[in-house]
């Protein structure tokens, strides 16, 4: 018998090492050469836009890609190992009972998690053809759907969306329909992994937790195994809803942290972006060591403040980023929301208490699992940064003082104008057109 080659292929790519699988799923952006020379506020978008373009995986995200990998070759070889079993599977009336647990994917908000599942999905191709037998033509097979959850979606739509791959199939289906069609759908196609992205989005209102815990086995039911990423507050939700629960959709739970300062990744990160901004982000040590003591090495809050200190870069008819220029857009209103995060998880680092009301910033794993090992030392430094922060703003001059000051009123000037009132309820109206029903 010929073993399939979609299984063999996952071979390959486990066979790779980690600078091959880096240089499959890297992405460096585009460089930008004109940064220097538009407008401050143009500059900032377009900076932060060059950012998000970068990628380059850490150890830590090599050895989740890894096991997702696993899982996936695992259940190739439990359905699909042979050509016979490939034929049974497709003609069968009746789906293989679900063999894997669903691994949970879990962080702090911005950490990246996000930006993994597509790395995931880069590397592994979107279809291919297996070839199961000299006797059969090849099967199109799909070994990973990537699904994000959208805001306002119902539940049913959301599940349509990861039965058919969008939500306009299963709008007129119900619950049961979709759970046994999709069942027998997703095994014919040979779907071996499911990505649910964005959680956060459904788990909203007073039945948040049901609503979360329905999706997440709905799609367990349907057999293939499922990769979900949640945040802190979700994950928190689906503990507290119950052991049998809990046991079946948290047994394998990763949590995403930071990367280390002395991880290889973070000296390749310096590396791109100082060639995709052309020199506007520098390569060093002692700018990169303020710029994480500020961000506590978070992803999504790192793009913002280097966008915001290039804002306050351009204002000033500078080219490159400066360690001022850090400290005062740390200072901003536009970075107070990230600020009193970095302050939240440099007190939990510190002295690992755990503050009430950052349900999103507290991993109910315990609070030490979300920061890496020199998270302390890192907190600590953050906190040294801040005194330097308020002094660099003490000293700077009368007009580097207005400058920073317009950029913020002219930002909170912008935010106002575009909130629209609600319109106020006409009930006299209202009431008339109903009676005159």
């Amino acid at each position: 018998m010929n073993q399939i080659s979609a299984w063999l292929a996952l071979e390959d790519l486990l066979a790779l090492s980690d600078t091959e699988i880096i240089a499959r799923i890297t992405l460096g952006g585009d460089r930008s050469p004109g940064l220097p020379s538009i407008s401050a506020h143009l500059a900032k978008d377009k900076l932060r836009s060059v950012l998000k373009s970068v990628y380059v995986p850490s150890h830590q995200v090599l050895r989740i890609i890894v096991r997702a990998l696993v899982m996936i070759q695992d259940h190739y070889l439990l359905h699909y190992a042979s050509p016979l079993d490939y034929r049974r599977g497709i003609n069968s009336l009746r789906s293989p009972v679900p063999t894997a647990l669903p691994l949970c994917l879990t962080g702090l908000p911005g950490v990246g998690k996000t930006e993994l599942a597509m790395a995931i999905v880069r590397l592994i191709q979107d279809q291919f053809l297996a070839n199961i037998g000299d006797d059969y033509a090849p099967a199109l097979l799909t070994p990973c759907r990537y699904i994000k959850i959208t805001a306002g979606s119902s539940l049913l739509n959301n599940f349509g969306k990861i039965v058919f791959g969008d939500a306009k199939n299963g709008n007129k289906l119900t619950f049961d329909d979709l759970t046994g069609m999709g069942a027998r759908k997703l095994y014919r196609e040979g779907l071996a992994m499911l990505i649910l992205d964005e959680m956060h989005l459904i788990a909203r209102g007073t039945n948040a937790s049901v609503n979360i815990v329905k999706l997440l086995t709905l799609a367990a039911d349907c057999g293939p195994p499922q990769f979900h990423i949640s945040n802190f507050r979700n994950v928190g939700k689906i503990m507290g809803s119950g052991w049998e629960v809990t046991g079946r959709l948290m047994t394998e739970c990763v949590v995403m942290t930071p990367e280390l300062s002395d991880d290889p990744a973070e000296l390749e990160l310096r590396r791109v972006y100082e060639a995709v901004t052309c020199g506007v982000v520098p390569n060093d040590g002692e700018f990169w060591s303020h710029l994480n003591a500020i961000t506590f090495r978070v992803h999504r809050t790192r793009i913002h403040l280097l966008s915001l200190a290039f804002e306050i870069t351009r204002t000033a008819s500078r080219s490159v980023i400066s360690i001022a220029d850090l400290k005062s857009a740390a200072l901003t209103s536009q970075f107070a929301v990230n600020r009193l995060q970095v302050d939240v998880l440099s007190k939990m680092a510190i002295d690992g208490k755990t503050p009430k009301g950052h349900k999103d910033l507290v991993c109910p794993l315990g609070a030490h699992f979300a920061f890496p090992s020199d998270a302390k030392q890192a907190a600590i430094a953050a906190e040294e940064t801040e005194i330097d922060a308020a002094v660099v703003r003490s000293s700077l001059t009368p007009a580097e003082a207005k400058a920073i000051d317009d950029l913020e009123d002219k930002e909170n000037k912008s935010i106002k104008q575009t909130k629209k009132r609600r319109p106020k309820a006409d009930y006299d109206s209202l009431l008339a057109s109903v009676e005159g029903r």
